[in-house]
Order: C-alpha cells, then structure tokens, then sequence
C-alpha cells in the first residue's frame, strides 16, 4: 500500500494516568489490569497498513521474547535479553503504538513513555523491587547497548 493511500491518522486521546489509592496491593492489580491492554491493542502499522490479523503489542513482545530465547549467541546474557523484550513496549499500556505518522515528534513520544513508566513504576508498583528491575530494563537504550553487558 502507498503511504499516499493511508488516510490521516485521527488525533490520538490518551487515557489519564493512574493515580494511586496508597494501598500497594490495590495499585499492583490495576498494574496488572492496565497491562490487559496490551493484549488488545493491535500494532498500529499493522492497522495503518491494513494487515489482516493484525498483531497486538503483546503478540509482538512475546514474539521478541522467544526471538531472544532461541538466540544462537552464547555470548548474550539471554535472560536479560528476554527481559528486555518483555518489558521494552510497555509504555504502550499507556500511550498506545505510536508511529512517526501521527505527528507526535520523536521528543514527545519518549516524555509521553517516560510519564507512562513513571507512573506504572512508583504509583502502581511503589518502587518495588520488581518496578525498579522493570525500569532499569526498560531504560536501556536501544543506541547505547553493550552486546557484552547481555
């Protein structure tokens, strides 16, 4: 399909951040619940593009994750790697798949993703543990990785 052919994307609504109760228990389960969304949300260029059986953010992150698993590279830290790809889109919980032709600049993209994590990590999770793996996962940047920290 020509990228002319592709109609303009309507203007994107984002969901308010949770805001905590204070009960960890209660915020962890709506973590769990905002994650749901990732099961249904479908890539959008897959939608853009009009791919039958579109595959969802959480098809793609699973995909990524066994990619990782089945890595024939004994030099990579393998779980590390799987990690990294479970966790790597899941700002879109929040923000949704975002594409360059939306119109939202690069900048704004990785604010909108940063306030997403913020929020999963200190108001859902409270700075477990377990959120603070998550965000130093997620935080690895793609430009700066050292195949040997793997």
């Amino acid at each position: 399909m020509d990228e002319s052919e592709i109609p303009p994307p309507a203007k994107r609504v984002f969901p308010p951040l949770y805001v905590s109760t204070g009960d960890p228990s209660i915020d962890r389960l709506a973590f769990f619940h905002v994650l749901e969304r990732l099961k249904t949300q479908k890539r959008t260029g897959w939608i853009d593009n009009k791919i039958p059986n579109a595959e969802s953010i959480s098809d793609h992150m699973y995909r990524m994750a066994v990619l990782a698993m089945c890595t024939s590279d004994s030099a990579l830290d393998v779980s590390k790697c799987v990690m990294m790809a479970v966790v790597h889109d899941l700002a879109e919980a929040q923000v949704g798949d975002i594409t360059p032709r939306e119109g939202i600049s690069k900048q704004e993209k990785q604010r909108l993703e940063a306030e997403a994590m913020h929020n999963f990590v200190h108001d859902m999770l409270h700075g477990s543990p377990a959120a603070l793996r998550i965000e130093a996962l997620w935080n690895v940047s793609p430009a700066s990785l050292d195949l040997n920290e793997l």
